[in-house]
Order: C-alpha cells, then structure tokens, then sequence
C-alpha cells in the first residue's frame, strides 16, 4: 500500500511544483527541492503514514523526515505560495481518490 501511495504522491506533488521525481527525492538542499520534499512527505503524513514508515521508504534517517515535517507549518505562515501548492497538492490526491472509488464502484457487480 505505501508503493502505491507514495509513487502517486511523489507524481501529485512533482506535478503540483514541476520539479523532477528525482530531485524531491534528492538530498539537495536548494530550497525549491526542499520544498518540495516538505510538501511530499507532510501529503504523505496526512495519509497516515508515519514518519518512520516514510523514513524507511525514502531510505533517509528519522530525524530528517523528522525535521522536514516540523518546518511545515512555518513555511505555511512564511509563504503563501507554499500554502497554495500544499492546497493544490491536497486537491488533486483527493480528487485521484475519488476516481478510483467511482472505477471500483462502476466495476462492482
């Protein structure tokens, strides 16, 4: 479940900022990668995943998943184009949701 969650994640939100898969799951530090990255493992944390399970997955220590979900909320306060994209990002995992349900639904017999 955490594959396919979080590749589609990864897609929204490399869709959502227009930065390369790659460079979300880079250890780069240029802000606009870490930004990215911040949104992508707190869409995957409003999923339910823990930190640990995300840390796991993206092969990176606790502490920086940790770190990254942390600094959230100021980005949030700080900028506003980091708000709209973390809105954009929610909408359009919501949005995939629902067609899968409908596709599961029109598919049930």
């Amino acid at each position: 479940m955490i594959t396919r969650d979080f590749e589609k994640t990864l897609a929204a939100v490399s869709d959502v900022t227009e930065i390369d898969k790659e460079q979300i799951l880079s250890t780069c530090r240029q802000m606009e990668y870490v930004e990215a990255r911040v949104l992508f493992v707190k869409a995957l944390n409003e999923q339910g995943y823990h930190y640990i399970v995300i840390a796991k997955k993206m092969g990176r220590a606790v502490s920086s998943i940790k770190a990254l979900l942390d600094s959230f909320q100021q980005r949030v306060e700080s900028n506003i184009i980091f708000k709209k994209l973390h809105s954009e990002i929610k909408r359009k995992l919501d949005d995939n949701q629902k067609e899968t349900h409908q596709k599961i639904n029109n598919n049930s017999f």
